[in-house]
């Protein structure tokens, strides 16, 4: 059975969203899902399933609105599908990048702009639906471009540990 990567987008960040990873947990388990477990305080979840994964997504979304009063946007992707987003790392052959200020942006749907931008502080390249960052001063300074490319290409999960050459 597939492993799937479930993330919430806008959860326990600060004190915006908050939920505890068990009774998240719990959420998914009611819907029917398997081997549920929580990536530490993230927000992600990961679970087996062979359904129709935005039937899942929408069902946890009315669940967390429901019972917590939580509104957010579930973006998923089977293990496999993020396996192929690490290694389509369009950053990964490049000498001297640091995978530490590396970043992918799991997106709901294919952005609607140009696939490479110009670099700024960030260089970002977009690849079907991930959006690939590098933050070549490190991830703690930014310019407002990714936060407004992300915002138009539509909601998107994030994985913080970077991306791994």
């Amino acid at each position: 059975m597939p492993h799937v990567v479930s993330m919430l987008r806008g959860l326990n960040l600060a004190a915006h969203n908050r939920i505890r990873m068990d009774p998240l947990c719990e959420v998914y388990r009611s819907l029917g899902l398997r081997d549920v477990r929580s990536c530490l305080q993230s927000g992600n979840v990961i679970f087996e399933s062979r359904a129709n994964l935005d039937r899942i997504a929408r069902q946890v979304e009315k669940s967390l609105l429901d019972q917590f009063g939580i509104r957010t946007t579930v973006i998923q992707r089977t293990a496999a599908e993020v396996r192929e987003a690490v290694l389509q790392n369009p950053f990964a052959a490049r000498a001297g990048v640091d995978p530490a200020k590396l970043i992918v942006h799991f997106l709901a749907r294919p952005p609607k702009i140009h696939s490479v931008l110009p670099p700024t502080i960030e260089e970002m390249h977009f690849a079907g639906r991930e959006m690939y960052v590098y933050y070549r001063k490190g991830r703690g300074v930014r310019s407002s471009r990714s936060r407004r490319l992300r915002r138009r290409s539509e909601p998107s999960g994030r994985l913080e540990t970077g991306i791994p050459s």
